[in-house]
């Protein structure tokens, strides 16, 4: 599936859902050209019911007004995610975004051997709930450029630094990721 809005489009975001969901898997997608990547709500009180996104390519996605770093409902993320339902963000390409993923609160999100890479304006992760940081993983991703993680209350600006701090990042690193052909 392809998620590219047109300029005749009055939606932003590549691909969207919200309020009942269960469930939901995004598989092998490639976002591009659009004001937000996945944009998420999930208000049906099922906390333990799943959310993922796996094998996705995001590129290319800006937003023309403000954009906020520690503003988690930002246009111009790859993610921009809240409510209910532990998320999964697995094996993801984020290249050319304003922010990487944003996320406000719910039980958990998973981010493991992601690539995160041009982030523009704002984090590359932005976690706002310091019990949804505490519950979730960060491990085995790939950050290109100034490194810059919001996590709960902390602020980090160094891999190292988020590591002995929030006891998250295994096996993650921050160097160029090489691409052939970005």
């Amino acid at each position: 599936v392809y998620g590219h809005r047109d300029s005749s489009s009055s939606q932003g975001s590549g691909m969207i859902f919200q309020y009942g969901s269960k469930n939901v898997w995004y598989l092998f997608n490639h976002l591009f050209d659009n004001t937000v990547g996945f944009s998420v709500t999930a208000n049906n009180g099922v906390m333990d019911e799943g959310h993922y996104y796996i094998g996705n390519l995001i590129h290319n996605i800006h937003f023309a007004g403000t954009f906020e770093p520690d503003n988690p409902y930002n246009q111009g993320q790859a993610f921009r995610m809240w409510g209910y339902g532990t998320k999964y963000i697995v094996g993801n390409m984020i290249d050319d975004v304003d922010g990487g993923l944003g996320f406000v609160y719910g039980p958990a999100v998973h981010v493991i051997n992601n690539i995160i890479a041009n982030v523009l304006k704002g984090r590359h992760i932005l976690v706002t709930d310091d019990g949804t940081a505490a519950n979730s993983q960060v491990r085995n991703n790939l950050f290109q450029g100034n490194l810059s993680i919001r996590w709960g209350g902390s602020l980090y600006t160094s891999l190292a630094a988020f590591q002995s701090g929030s006891g998250k990042g295994q096996n993650s690193l921050n160097t160029e990721p090489q691409f052939v052909d970005a």
